[in-house]
């Protein structure tokens, strides 16, 4: 009785990987939308690469009245310019700001991100960058602490 007690419980813990890991995977694999170019409006972009210095960033401690911002900054390493397609937060308590400009080969790009949540606590938000370069999607992250009292 007890056995069979268990085996169910790890079934559905199983069950429950599967369906989380599956879910992920849709969320931040799903394939992009037609690219378009000079080159016509079904031409795919040429791809380029990037450079991100930090992929993780820590905001550290963050008064609840405080604005709780940072930036990723992408360098285009490659030859082509480079196009942000999408970016997407894991949070609707995150929002972003990007360019959707073509960022040439050789210049940078902020992505600017606000933490809006006024509770406070530890957050951590993930930040998924789609654009026409060979590492897309890039996985970008950041994190702090939201505090009560403003800091000194």
């Amino acid at each position: 009785k007890k056995s069979m007690k268990r085996i169910m419980i790890y079934l559905f813990l199983a069950a429950s990987i599967v369906l989380l890991t599956a879910s992920l995977v849709v969320r931040f694999k799903r394939s992009p939308s037609p690219q378009v170019n000079a080159a016509g409006p079904k031409a795919p972009k040429k791809l380029t690469n990037i450079r991100v210095k930090k992929k993780k960033l820590d905001l550290g401690k963050v008064a609840i009245n405080d604005n709780a911002t940072t930036s990723f900054y992408l360098y285009n390493v490659g030859s082509e310019n480079l196009f942000i397609d999408n970016v997407e937060v894991s949070c609707t308590c995150t929002s972003s700001v990007v360019t959707h400009e073509p960022i040439a080969p050789g210049d940078s790009i902020p992505i600017m991100l606000t933490y809006d949540k006024k509770i406070p606590g530890y957050f951590y938000t993930d930040v998924v960058v789609h654009g026409n370069f060979e590492t897309s999607p890039e996985l970008l992250s950041f994190e702090g602490y939201r505090i009560e009292s403003k800091l000194e």
